[in-house]
């Protein structure tokens, strides 16, 4: 449903993001063994408490195992991740953290981050932002952390769908899950995370303004498109029939019938965009590229785009009141203009927010963390 957009225009302050795979020991830990050796880690722990903090403690230890354990039962190879040096030193610090919070969702919080050390622990990048992530979240505000979460999946994921109609319906109901807590007001929250080393601020330079940069996270719905009845039109569909497409590749533009465009949410899915080649549907495929030649067309293409200045506000305005209809899409707005500073979100924070938008909602697919 979404797409990871590597095109975010946030002046300075959007992020880029990039994912390595993980190579796991494979010796053959089971899960009783992996039970143990959890034991055996909470022991260094617990000598750390005196007598009265045990009973707590190891309650709130056992709520931090049974969610890894059942997390994880799933995942090929991963209880052999155990046998790790430097993952029982993660799940060590993990337990501390777990003991340190009387919060459920930490519990969970943590589960989530010991499971994107897994998945995504192939780089010493990721290591140190999950490392750092795993020591600070009992510390984490909810209002912070949600806050977070909801302007790092803002300037990661857009929506695959062609229609923005489609788009904007699944990007409302992913916020109605992200947006779980009543969004902070002023800058303390801002401090907050920047003292936890979730974020740089930067006190000089503020935000891009809202209406500035959804417009270009969101390039191909707020695209004026070509029209129909011009040149640049029939030059289109002669690019299209130089690679076998056709002209079914090209979209009438939902807020000017007299335009087409392709049918993306944004141009950096371009290099996914194809058609079924018995059926000739258009299909957005995040595992496949399109061929060089293929792709310079579809650029070609969208060069082709008019610039008119009146027309591109005239849709800019259109989609940005679509926006409004949601509630959840307008709070998000309504928040975003709100914050006084810009800022950069950094590796502690990218990880901190990535496996919250996975504790909220299990759908949201893998995040590209480097």
């Amino acid at each position: 449903m979404f797409g990871n957009s590597q095109s975010q225009n946030a002046g300075n302050n959007s992020n880029q993001v990039q994912a390595n795979s993980i190579s796991v020991y494979n010796i053959g830990i089971t899960e009783q063994r992996a039970r143990q050796i959890f034991d055996e880690k909470y022991m260094a722990v617990r000598k750390e408490l005196a007598a009265e903090a045990w009973v707590c403690g190891s309650e709130r230890i056992k709520e931090l195992e049974e969610r890894l354990l059942r997390r994880i039962a799933e995942m090929e190879g991963a209880f052999n991740m155990f046998a790790d040096p430097a993952f029982q030193i993660l799940l060590l610090s993990a337990q501390k953290s777990a003991v340190a919070s009387e919060r459920k969702t930490d519990y969970d919080m943590l589960a989530e981050l010991l499971a994107c050390r897994i998945e995504k622990g192939g780089s010493r990048k990721n290591w140190v932002g999950i490392a750092g992530a795993i020591e600070v979240v009992y510390n984490v505000d909810d209002d912070a952390l949600c806050a977070l979460t909801a302007i790092y999946f803002l300037c990661s994921f857009v929506p695959v769908m062609s229609s923005y109609k489609e788009g904007l319906h699944v990007y409302a109901n992913t916020f109605e899950k992200l947006l779980y807590s009543e969004l902070p007001t002023g800058d303390k929250w801002l401090d907050h995370l920047d003292i936890l080393k979730a974020i740089r601020l930067n006190t000089v330079l503020g935000l891009t303004s809202f209406n500035e940069w959804i417009p270009t996270l969101f390039d191909g719905y707020t695209a004026v498109g070509i029209n129909k009845n011009s040149h640049n039109y029939e030059k289109a569909l002669e690019l299209l029939a130089s690679i076998d497409f056709d002209d079914s590749l090209l979209v009438t533009n939902d807020f000017l019938i007299d335009y087409v465009k392709l049918p993306v949410a944004c141009k950096t899915h371009l290099k996914h965009l194809n058609i079924n080649g018995d059926t000739h549907e258009i299909i957005f495929d995040d595992k496949k590229l399109l061929n060089k030649e293929k792709m310079q067309v579809l650029n070609d293409i969208w060069a082709l785009y008019s610039q008119e200045a009146e027309m591109k506000e005239k849709v800019v305005n259109a989609f940005l009141t679509e926006w409004d209809k949601y509630p959840a899409l307008k709070k998000l707005r309504d928040f975003y203009e709100t914050i006084p500073y810009g800022f950069t979100i950094t590796q502690i924070g990218k990880v901190l927010a990535y496996t919250n938008a996975k504790r909220c909602d299990n759908s949201i697919p893998d995040m590209l963390l480097e």
